[in-house]
């Protein structure tokens, strides 16, 4: 029988019954044994119930349904998961179980798995297979309300079999005379992965009680249990990536295997692996043992409840590790992409010498536009670097040294030795230009001050989507935008108004607003608070009011896509695969961008110049990055500036500096180490002009998580010996403040200090203002008086909570703070509550008030559209589709101006 999991034998060099090269791949892209997206459920025609559904990879296998086929049906998928693009991207489907199985009858999804086929890999290998010791399972499945599971479910399973066996017996739940392996999700909300040799590993230590909404019953979150549907049909998806190795081990039947869920390793330990009946000493005889393996299959889905789901199964033969999990597993695979696909290699058009690198060219003066930025001017010598002391100088180098796949998370390390300083030589010598430790100089493309001439090449149609025009008059699709003024006022002679978009989903893609609802890795939305600054200073009013809300940029293998809310189209995508991206502030009055990019397959980080389609620069990285924003050019000589957070320290990169290496600004401590980065913002100003311009001070949130733990608030000094003063250890929210009569005469300034924090024990917020005092000879910082607070009357929300979306970034801070001048706008997020203050002679008044009637995803604040005005901009989560959203625009104004 070949009906299952044939090897293309076109496509693929089979000796003797093995499919050759199966692990031995560099990349893990290339080592894809597997992929299902249910995308018959698209096609009318389909008889998927009999023929299966058919596998994405070059190796075409099928797979199989058996039992509860009438009631089993095909959806578009609810999970976060790319839902592709019908003619472009094969589209994602769910497998959807009406009915609960009875344990006695055969259920569930079945790949037959050849011995030396494409699917053979993890377990049971011999030396002479070591590229197939390797594998890892991953898919997503949702599960209803926690009553509704009473019996365990069998996620997936490797049983063997006989030739000519009836394979339905397989998918028996209770069938364990044959089976190696198997994942099982028990009642209480663990994983429990259990093999033929008597071991079990379960995700968690917990009794198993759990609340509805997946946290334990202590209120804590607990990553080893399961999510569950929560009452109104929210929430119930689930990740989970099932890793099996048996390299290194001194038996055949010796395995590591680990569980991760959601991208997040929640155990792993040693596990043994026998074949049922037979004997421990036949299990040393691999002919045997390939005897034995000769036909085995591989199950998903067994023994559904009613309401159970799955889809997007991926097989790899490697291990995944938990970086490229989190990156990938909303998105889907490039196999599933149904148009001919072009590879666009960024490059110089001029080849790099024998042994050089092959770098970027950054453009040369000349052709660059020039208005408030000007780009490096780069010698065109070859450039390596060298070392220096750490502690003498805070404009240091750094090298990065591991791979891009493993740069977002916040898995702190503790070296303090990463970085060092690497003085520039004086004029005639080698320059460096990114630092480099060891003893291995990093090496630039002797070429690097030739322009890239092919580079306009690299941008073409910049429309983003498919989809109806964008009109300015009635938004992105025809549809008239929602105009309410439901706003509260304080002041009679404050006027509020508040305008709602139509839904992402309406202005881009679905997927697109999935992803922009979900947001870029480890940075914020609209890149965070900006009020503790100076004012940026510009001639031209309508590039002014663009300072303060920053476009979203969401990225895949092919293209980077910019999402830009009040531009026309909103969309504009580029051809350039990144990891993740953030773009800077309209620069000059040009409206030159840059784009700064992740490209996890060179390992590199590049900045792009959007408008003369120019690459600027590249940096090679090689630690990890926990944080990134761009900041404005206030804070350091008023040039563009790129926050990167390591586990060093926080470093400053000015990517069109003469030597555009990141410069250290502050270390990170002792204090700091493991905490995840929540939120980073810099004000104060050292009194300095021009290109000795800096900022004077840091505001960090950090935490232990991002979602649910307690939210720390720390203050750093910028540029001096990295004072670290914490704040609170459990803050709702915090943000910088620069009231008007603060800074305007370019002396040396400490921002002032906006927290929300609570009031007892009760839900109740004081919004509190205090002095910073800082010492700009030594860098010591400290907290002075308080000014002035406010409690937050929150009567008009009372009872409100709305469901929070899945973000990259996670649903913490749960207030947020936004800062322009002497206005501060709070934002308490689950609520959809907005409350605007006005700090004057040392008291904060309350000037409006506002209810969304949704969570806010982010925020940011601006000038208005009129001098004197402010606008508050808001992501907001759709009512109804918690992977849709829309933009809010809340303007203030009265007469004689709030600015």
């Amino acid at each position: 029988d070949n009906s299952f999991g044939d090897e293309n034998s076109a496509s693929n060099d089979v000796k003797d019954g093995w499919v050759d090269g199966i692990g031995e791949a560099r990349l893990d892209e290339d080592n894809l044994s597997a992929y299902f997206r249910m995308s018959e459920g698209a096609d009318e025609d389909s008889i998927w119930r009999t023929d299966g559904f058919a596998d994405l990879s070059k190796y075409h296998h099928t797979a199989r349904l058996y039992g509860l086929a009438e009631s089993t049906v095909l959806e578009p998928t609810t999970s976060s998961v790319d839902e592709g693009e019908a003619g472009k991207v094969k589209l994602l489907y769910d497998l959807v179980f009406n009915e609960a199985c009875d344990p006695d009858r055969a259920s569930g999804l079945l790949l037959e798995v050849k011995r030396g086929g494409s699917l053979d890999v993890g377990v049971l290998h011999s030396s002479s297979n070591e590229a197939r010791k390797r594998c890892s399972i991953e898919m997503w499945y949702h599960l209803p309300t926690s009553r509704g599971v009473t019996e365990e479910i069998i996620l997936m399973r490797r049983s063997f079999t006989s030739t000519g066996d009836d394979l339905s017996k397989l998918c028996l739940a209770h069938e364990k005379e044959s089976f190696l392996w198997e994942l099982a999700l028990v009642p209480g909300g663990v994983l429990e992965f259990r093999t033929s040799g008597g071991s079990v590993v379960k995700s968690s230590k917990s009794s198993g009680s759990q609340e509805k909404d997946g946290s334990s019953s202590d209120g804590e979150k607990n990553k080893g249990l399961v999510s569950w549907e929560r009452d109104g049909g929210i929430g119930g998806w689930n990740h989970v990536c099932l890793i099996l190795s048996s390299r290194g081990q001194a038996s055949f039947t010796d395995c590591s295997v680990s569980i991760l869920m959601k991208g997040v390793k929640v155990a792993s330990s040693m596990v043994s692996m026998k074949l049922p009946g037979v004997e421990d000493e036949a299990l040393s005889d691999m002919s045997f043992i390939n005897e034995c393996m000769n036909r085995t299959a591989l199950m998903f889905g067994l023994n559904p409840t009613k309401g159970f789901r799955f889809t997007e199964v991926r097989v790899w033969s490697c291990e995944r590790n938990e970086d490229d999990l989190k990156m990938m597993m909303h998105e889907c695979l490039r196999e599933a992409e149904t148009k001919k696909k072009f590879k666009v290699k960024i490059r110089n058009r001029r080849a790099a010498p024998k042994g050089g690198t092959g770098m970027l060219a950054p453009p040369k003066h000349a052709e660059t536009r020039k208005g408030l930025l000007f780009p490096p001017a780069l010698g065109g010598v070859k450039q390596t670097a060298s070392g220096g002391d750490a502690t003498k100088s805070p404009s240091t180098d750094f090298e990065f040294k591991s791979s891009f796949a493993a740069d977002f998370g916040n898995k702190a390390e503790s070296k303090d030795d990463a970085l060092s300083p690497s003085p520039v030589r004086a004029a005639g010598q080698e320059k460096a230009l990114f630092g480099a430790f060891g003893d291995d100089p990093l090496e630039l493309d002797p070429k690097i001050d030739q322009p890239n001439k092919n580079s306009g090449a690299l941008f073409g149609d910049t429309n983003a989507f498919a989809g109806p025009p964008y009109d300015d008059t009635t938004g992105s699709s025809g549809e008239e935008l929602v105009n309410v003024n439901t706003s509260y006022s304080e002041t009679p002679d404050m006027e509020i108004t508040i305008d709602i978009s139509v839904a992402l989903s309406k202005q881009v893609r679905g997927s697109a607003a999935a992803a922009l609802v979900r947001g870029p890795p480890a940075t914020r939305h609209f890149g965070g608070n900006r009020g503790g600054l100076t004012k940026n200073k510009s001639s031209d009013r309508n590039v002014a009011r663009k300072y303060g809300v920053g476009s979203i940029a969401i990225c895949g293998a092919q293209k980077t896509v910019i999402y830009t809310h009040d531009e026309s189209p909103q969309g504009k995508t580029y051809p350039i695969g990144a990891s993740g991206a953030i773009i800077s502030d309209e620069m000059d009055n040009d409206g030159s961008e840059y784009l700064c990019c992740f490209i996890a397959k060179d390992k590199r980080m590049v900045v792009f110049e959007l408008l003369s389609k120019t690459v600027v620069v590249e940096l090679q990285m090689t630690t990890k990055l926990n944080f990134w924003r761009y900041l404005p050019p206030q804070v350091h000589g008023h040039t563009l500036v790129f926050m990167l957070i390591t586990p060093v320290g926080g470093f400053h990169w000015m990517p069109l500096d003469d030597s555009p290496r990141p410069r250290q600004v502050w270390k990170r401590g002792k204090d700091l180490q493991g905490k995840k980065i929540i939120a980073y913002e810099e004000g104060g100003h050292n009194g300095m002009k021009g290109a000795d311009a800096r900022s004077s001070a840091a505001l960090l949130l950090a935490s232990t998580a991002t979602s649910g733990a307690p939210v720390e608030a720390w203050c750093l000094s910028v540029g001096g010996d990295s004072r670290v003063l914490k704040i609170s250890d459990d803050i709702l929210g915090a943000a910088f403040c620069r009231p008007s009569a603060i800074g305007a005469d370019a002396l040396p300034f400490s921002p002032m200090l906006v927290t929300a924090t609570k009031t007892g024990e009760t839900d109740d917020i004081l919004i509190q203002v205090d002095q910073m005092i800082s010492d700009f000879t030594t860098g010591a910082i400290a907290i002075g008086d308080t000014l002035t607070c406010v409690q937050l009357d929150q009567e008009r929300v009372l009872g409100i909570d709305y469901p929070e979306p899945s973000m990259a970034m996670g649903t913490s801070p749960a207030v947020l703070c936004l800062c322009i001048e002497n206005i501060i706008v709070v934002l308490v997020r689950k609520k959809g509550f907005i409350v605007a203050h006005e700090y004057s002679e040392g008291n904060l008044s309350v000037i409006g008030q506002n209810r969304v009637e949704s969570y806010i995803i982010d925020g940011a604040i601006r000038e208005g559209e009129v001098s004197g005005e402010i606008e508050v901009v808001l992501m907001l989560m759709h009512s109804e589709n918690h992977k849709d959203g829309h933009i809010a625009v809340i303007n203030f104004s009265r007469p004689g101006g709030l600015m």
